[in-house]
Parts: C-alpha cells; sequence; structure tokens
C-alpha cells in the first residue's frame, strides 16, 4: 500500500523544497475524520494543525506517537523503498511499509513545515508530553490512563551509519522497535511520522551556471555573514547603520558573525520572515526583519524591512524603530534564482515614519533567497546590476560618434564632382566658360 501511494503521490504533487511527506496509521482508529489530501495540494502548517493534530489529540485515547526525524522527502521512497517491485518489503522503509499496511493509514505528500504545528502542540497539549531519543527510554514512560500522552521519538541514526540510505534503515529499525514496546504496554494510540525539513533533492542543471556563493554554514564564509536558517540564506559583507535621535547620532558596523543571532525566521511556499538581531560591543541591540513574499509564480520580492533599536550610548537612548524604504531597496528576483548585489543605495527611513528615531542602511554584499534551495547553496545569482551599465553607455556613445564621424566622411567622399571634359592634344582647345 504504501509503495502504491507513494508512486501515485509523486506523480500528481510538485517537488517544493520545504514540505515534507507526514504518514500516520492507527490500529483503533479508522482516521475518517480526518480530511484526505487531492494530489499536488500543500497542507499548511495551520490547517496540519486544526485538521489533523488537534483532532487525533482530542479523540477518545488521543494518546499520539510522533517519529521525527531530521529530513525526508517523497524521493526517499522512491529510492530507497523498493516501490517499483510490487513484492518488495519496503527496502529502507520495511517496518514503516509493514506498519502502514496493516493498520488504518493516511498519506500526506507535502505539508509545510510540520515541527511548526507540533512545537505548538507541544506547549498547548494538557496531557503528558514525552520525549524519545532510544527506544529503551520507553519502558520507563509514565503513560498514565487518565490523561493522553504525546510521545515524541527523536530518531537519530546509529553510530558507524554513513551514507543516507544506512541512515533511513536505521531510523526504520527504531520505529520497529519503539512500536514493538508500545504494543507490549497495550497503549491505544495513533502514530505518526515525518521529519523536522525537508530532504534537499538536486535539480538537473543543463549546462553550466554561476554560483555566487555556496556554503554549509556561516562559519565557512570568511568574508562576511553567511547565515543558513532552516528554508532560506542570507549572505551580507557589512550592514552600516546610520542612527539619529534628536540630533544626536551614531553608526553601527554590523559585521561580526558571532554577533547575528536568528530572532524566529519563518517561511512556507509563498511567504518568508527573515528576522535576525545583533547586538554591537556599545550595548545597541538592532533587530533587521524582511518581509517577502511569492507575488506570483514567477517572482519573490522583499515587501517590507522594519529595523528596532535598543539601547543607550553615552547617555542617549536610541530605542526606537523604522519602516525602510523597500521600493528603493528593490530587492526582488524570478522564483529559482537568489538576489545579488554588491552595493545597494542608501536605504532611509519612510517619509510616512513617525518615530522619533531615524535610521539608515548601507548594505554591503548582500544575497539572499528566501524559497527553493536546492543542493544547500545559493542558486543562480540575479544581479541588482541594471542591463545598461555606465560603462556600456560609454561604450555605445563612443561607438556612436566614431560611426556618425565615418558617415559624415563618407557622405563627403560621395559629394566629390569629378571632371567630364578633358583636352585632346591633337583636336582643338577646349575652352571653359566661367559659368560651366
Amino acid at each position: 500500500m504504501l509503495a502504491v501511494s507513494v508512486i501515485i503521490l509523486l506523480v500528481g504533487t510538485c517537488t517544493c523544497t520545504f514540505d515534507v511527506p507526514v504518514l500516520i496509521w492507527s490500529k483503533s482508529s479508522p482516521l475518517s475524520h480526518v480530511p484526505q489530501v487531492n494530489l499536488g495540494n500543500t497542507v499548511k502548517v495551520s490547517e496540519f494543525s486544526q485538521n489533523y493534530l488537534t483532532p487525533l489529540t482530542s479523540q477518545k485515547d488521543g494518546n499520539l506517537v510522533v517519529f521525527l526525524q531530521e529530513k525526508l522527502s517523497l524521493q526517499d521512497f522512491t529510492k530507497y523503498a523498493d516501490v517499483y517491485n510490487s513484492f518488495s518489503d519496503g527496502g529502507a522503509f520495511k517496518n514503516v511499509k509493514a506498519l502502514m499496511d496493516e493498520n488504518f493509514s493516511v498519506q500526506l505528500p507535502a505539508v509545510s513545515s510540520p515541527e511548526r504545528a507540533l512545537d505548538m502542540l507541544k506547549k498547548a497539549f494538557k496531557g503528558n508530553v514525552h520525549d524519545v531519543t532510544i527506544p529503551a527510554d520507553v519502558n520507563g514512560l509514565n503513560l498514565g490512563s487518565s490523561v493522553t500522552n504525546l510521545i515524541i521519538v527523536h530518531l537519530t541514526p546509529a553510530s558507524g551509519v554513513q551514507s543516507e540510505e544506512e541512515t533511513i534503515a536505521s531510523n526504520d529499525e527504531q520505529i520497529g522497535e519503539v512500536v514493538r514496546r508500545l504494543d507490549k504496554r497495550d497503549l491505544i494510540y495513533t502514530a505518526l511520522y515525518t521529519a523536522k525539513r525537508a530532504a534537499q533533492v538536486e535539480k538537473e542543471v543543463k549546462g553550466v551556471k554561476r554560483r555566487l556563493l555556496a556554503a554549509e554554514s556561516f562559519n565557512e564564509v570568511n568574508n562576511g555573514t553567511f547565515l543558513n536558517i532552516t528554508c532560506m540564506f542570507f549572505y551580507v559583507r557589512t550592514i552600516t547603520t546610520y542612527v539619529d535621535k534628536g540630533g544626536k547620532n551614531t553608526t553601527i558596523q554590523l559585521n561580526d558573525t558571532s554577533k547575528f543571532v536568528d530572532d524566529g525566521s519563518m517561511c512556507d511556499n509563498s511567504t518568508a520572515m527573515l528576522k535576525f538581531t545583533y547586538t554591537d560591543d556599545s550595548g545597541l541591540k538592532l533587530t533587521m526583519m524582511f518581509d517577502i513574499s511569492d507575488k506570483n509564480t514567477s517572482e519573490w520580492k522583499v515587501e517590507s524591512l522594519k529595523v528596532k533599536v535598543d539601547g543607550t550610548v553615552n547617555n542617549v537612548d536610541y530605542s526606537g524603530e523604522a519602516n525602510m524604504n523597500t521600493n528603493k531597496m528593490n530587492v526582488w528576483a524570478p522564483k529559482d534564482f537568489s538576489y545579488h548585489c554588491s552595493h545597494l543605495p542608501v536605504i532611509n527611513a519612510t517619509a510616512d515614519n513617525t518615530t522619533t528615531v531615524n535610521i539608515s542602511l548601507i548594505f554591503d554584499g548582500l544575497q539572499l533567497q528566501p524559497f527553493n534551495i536546492i543542493n544547500n547553496q545559493f542558486s543562480d545569482g540575479w544581479d541588482c546590476v541594471p542591463f545598461f551599465t555606465e560603462g556600456i553607455w560609454m561604450g555605445l556613445l563612443s561607438v556612436l560618434l566614431l560611426t556618425l564621424i565615418l558617415l559624415y566622411g563618407f557622405s563627403m567622399l560621395a559629394d566629390i564632382k569629378t571632371m567630364d571634359k578633358f583636352d585632346d592634344a591633337k583636336g582643338k582647345t577646349i575652352t571653359v566658360n566661367a559659368s560651366d
């Protein structure tokens, strides 16, 4: 059943980089109260929480066991589950396939950031929450029958595992072992198998294209700051911030990688928010929040940028916030591209900024990609340099000037008149009148 389902889902589902598959099964519940997902549709975080997690935990015997691994994609099933063999036992997903086939089950091919929904459930859950790291921990859990239980099993591969297939097989063995231990304790539950993030699938690239920047983490970039924030990449060499309040001003250079701290950045298929803080040596704390949207199917754009300052320098309180003029910033790129700009123009606060603090920003060496991270590197860069640069205009004007001079020269040559009468030494001398 799992093999056939995965093949069908792959045919009708887009390979979105941040969508994670979710498998649900239960021995006792037919799961008829949770909706099926049409092919090609993505379940958003709010929908996953309201239509799946809440009903599963609010029903009678609403115990939920979540098997959570680091990354997972539908392509993992086609590569390692031997889905094209009707007599296969599931390959690396042997135990998962058996559990899906033998119990009531539902497959969700694409769920946007299921880990976020699980975090919200964990905070709001009124029963007992248990975190399990190894199967043996199940034996010591306090699974009282009077309260519901949320058991989150963090799947980590066994020591010595190297390949991706071995990692999945190791996690699958842990799932089987946890299920056997739970069955011995006669716990009625619904199980859910998913991952923190999608496994990134490398696209086939025809031809050779330029990559402006590629790195595993910000520590590998020694000439700037690279932030790998789950679903988006952000790189900058330096951000110079000018803060003015009541005639007093100060300058902050954001160039120390260790002081950039992610502050709740998030993204899905159509929107993203990049938010980070930076505290300089003087004690001023800056918070920058980029709101990014997928305007349509072809491009994305930074819709707004808010900057907040907290702190005092030399007895001057610079606290305040400002909305920056993103129209002048003009950060956008086609959907499958990253945005790159070596030198952005000075970005000031908008004219309708009502706060008493005035902020100006200068980005040096900015590159941003909020969607479609492929193969853990920036996609091709959509550069801010216009098509007609100053050098190109100078070259075109020079060529135009030389062309005009050449044409003028040709026109002068074409206007030269040659003599049409000549002397004959044996004949009469030609007399040319002045009028001729």
